[in-house]
């Protein structure tokens, strides 16, 4: 495995040809349930820091949703991936975070979705832990983590553990992390844009 220094950090660099970059790609693996995790694109945005600083917010941010949403978080892994034009991504948002050359990534466990009727109590949680959650970041919605849905949760179980009772995952993996600065390119040279919560 090789290793890319970068901040501080020691971050493992993955074949671009196993990463996944699209919400498709990723439901089916997930609804095959054969592969215990996959590695996937992973967007990123937040006010000038280093890298190390941003993940460590975000790993924080995560664990606060599952303990406010009642959901488990999905168990992941920062690493990277050789950037190659054929992963679809938003390149404005990792200027001058990520190494050059490379694209921010995530190893993600897989989480089987079920189908049977999701219990109301789950999602009467999910709802007030994401209401207390902005109630929480309310007045500087500038520089934290903008977005929390049922979308970004799935209804099921892991891979490696299909026998546990399902219950909501929270696999919305990304460091959104507030508004980005970015150059934009237009006709008249270059001009500083701002990227709000994507």
């Amino acid at each position: 495995m090789i290793y890319v220094r970068h901040h501080g950090l020691d971050l493992p660099v993955y074949p671009s040809d196993d990463v996944l970059y699209k919400k498709a790609q990723y439901e089916e693996v997930a609804s095959a349930g054969e592969k215990p995790n996959f590695v996937r694109v992973v967007r990123t945005s937040g006010r000038k820091e280093s890298l190390k600083t941003r993940l460590q917010r975000a790993d924080q941010v995560f664990e606060h949703i599952g303990e406010l949403c009642a959901v488990g978080v999905v168990e992941y892994t920062w690493v990277l991936c050789e950037d190659t034009p054929k992963i679809e991504t938003d390149r404005r948002l990792i200027e001058n975070i990520v190494p050059d050359g490379f694209l921010l990534v995530s190893e993600v466990e897989t989480i089987i979705p079920i189908t049977e009727p999701i219990p109301p109590e789950s999602i009467e949680a999910f709802t007030a832990g994401a209401d207390q959650f902005f109630s929480e970041v309310a007045h500087n919605l500038d520089d934290e983590y903008g977005d929390i849905n049922l979308e970004q949760v799935v209804f099921g179980v892991k891979v490696t553990a299909p026998q546990e009772p399902p219950k909501f995952w929270y696999v919305d993996i990304e460091p959104r992390m507030g508004r980005q600065e970015f150059t934009m390119d237009t006709s008249l040279g270059f001009k500083n844009a701002t990227e709000i919560y994507l």
